[in-house]
């Protein structure tokens, strides 16, 4: 028996799905109106990726259920969302059900008549991945929430196009990976250039754990090494940037306007470098001022799928 691949893309902040990472039995919906939700041809056995919007593939599984509802007034919709009726969503997250019904399905079923609202449900026995997969650009780009895939997914890394979001799946696993096997215990993951100059957030090389030692309000300050790095790389003349701010003696950070709108304008160029070499230019940037921040490359290699 051929067994289909699928790739469904989930936006934690719309969806639910990625900062729990769940392992085990995990229910996705897709709606459609007048036409068959995107993913209603998957089938028991199937096997299912999971992609977090900006960032990788988390985790993947077997589909073991499929469920097509149709539904066509607005009462009957709601007692599905809302577990109210004779049948109940068995996806229940309320931030997803709210905008779905208020912004997409409820203006069209109150203007115009014979209006069918497809709903698909699809359970699968999620594992959640070591190593992430970045798939093909193609296969993410759009507005498409689920693809049929032609065979099993490969990760392309070098076509990871840096964002200054930080995935949640990313900052879990950084999060957990840190509490795990650092000295002390952290709160969160944030970025080291910060994101108001363009750092990149899903990167683990742009990301550090915060602790209670870390002062918050000094996130939008630059670090000094963002200059005396992109010195050494030869990135200042190319971005014709002043060569004398990566003159700084030790590494400190950076608080003036001057530095601020210089260092946007480096970053600007930096991140437009193939990502072996933006890799490399914020992990020196880092290392030049926390020396002793290293978790190991087996740490960073699991977390962020590099080599």
């Amino acid at each position: 028996m051929t067994t289909g691949f699928h790739l469904i893309k989930r936006n934690p902040k719309k969806n639910g799905v990625g900062h729990k990472r769940r392992r085990g039995t995990t229910w996705f919906v897709n709606t459609s109106i007048n036409r068959p939700a995107a993913g209603s041809k998957a089938e028991e056995g199937d096997t299912l990726y999971v992609y977090e919007t900006g960032y990788a593939v988390w985790a993947l599984g077997q589909i073991t259920e499929v469920r097509n509802r149709e539904f066509r007034d607005i009462e009957s919709i709601l007692n599905f969302a809302t577990s109210f009726g004779d049948e109940a969503s068995s996806f229940s997250e309320s931030k997803f059900w709210g905008p779905e019904i208020l912004d997409k399905i409820w203006p069209k079923l109150r203007n115009e008549r014979d209006l069918c609202v497809h709903v698909l449900e699809v359970s699968a026995e999620l594992d959640l991945l070591d190593v992430p997969i970045f798939p093909r650009l193609e296969y993410v780009h759009g507005r498409v929430s689920w693809r049929y895939l032609p065979q099993a997914l490969i990760s392309y890394p070098a076509e990871l196009l840096v964002s200054p979001r930080i995935p949640s799946a990313l900052r879990y696993s950084l999060y957990q990976a840190f509490n795990l096997h650092g000295q002390q215990h952290y709160l969160d993951i944030d970025h080291f250039v910060p994101k108001s100059v363009g750092g990149p957030g899903n990167i683990e090389e742009n990301l550090a754990p915060v602790g209670l030692s870390i002062n918050r309000r000094m996130s939008d300050d630059i670090p000094s090494a963002v200059f005396s790095v992109a010195h050494r790389c030869g990135y200042l003349a190319e971005a014709n940037i002043e060569a004398q701010l990566a003159m700084a003696d030790n590494p400190v950070m950076l608080s003036d306007q001057r530095s601020k709108d210089q260092a946007r304008k480096l970053i600007a160029f930096v991140n437009q470098r193939c990502l072996a070499e933006i890799r490399s230019f914020y992990k020196e940037v880092r290392k030049a001022h926390l020396p002793n921040f290293e978790f190991g490359e087996a740490v960073s290699a699991r977390v962020t799928g590099s080599a």
